[in-house]
């Protein structure tokens, strides 16, 4: 595969870009303006080469090529490592503090149908009581946050004897 060569804006020096490259702290991103670094030092030098790079970071020939086009089109900030701040999706409860109070209270006591408690169960008791859709995982979250697990009564053996079978066996 021959080697793809990409102009490089100069958003940074030589110089500047091999001091961010050696006092980042943060793996991923420092591992970023070494490769970015690399290939400036080769842009200087002569023709570049994202092969060479690539060879030299450990990275893909396309990623090395997919970091220098991020790098000419945000600067610096294409290379910080996003994840790390990405807060994640909105962590808000869906049920405030009296609501889970309410269906804490309501765990203590029979479902309505008879039975044990399920993630089905806790999400139509949700829906009945405070008109809010629940998913049956985020049900089961908020069984397992209140201290309850799921309670299945023990499967019986097909072939296990009935109650009188077991008192005679006792008898005997």
């Amino acid at each position: 595969m021959p080697s793809k060569a990409i102009a490089l804006h100069p958003h940074q020096s030589l110089e500047e870009l091999e001091q961010r490259y050696r006092s980042c702290k943060d793996a991923k991103e420092k591992i970023r303006w070494q490769v970015i670094w690399l290939y400036a030092q080769q842009t200087r030098e002569h023709r570049p080469s994202t092969l060479a790079v690539s060879q030299a970071t450990g990275f893909s020939q396309n990623w090395v090529y997919k970091l220098i086009r991020r790098y000419n089109a945000e600067g610096p900030q294409g290379l910080i490592d996003k994840h790390r701040y990405n807060p994640g999706g909105d962590k808000r409860a869906l049920l405030n503090p009296e609501e889970q109070q309410a269906l804490g209270q309501a765990l203590q006591q029979r479902p309505p149908d008879g039975g044990v408690w399920t993630a089905r169960k806790v999400a139509h008791w949700v829906q009945a009581h405070t008109g809010k859709g629940m998913a049956e995982v985020t049900a089961w979250t908020y069984l397992r946050r209140l201290g309850f697990s799921l309670q299945r009564p023990r499967p019986r053996h097909t072939r296990a004897a009935n109650t009188q079978a077991q008192e005679a066996f006792k008898k005997s």
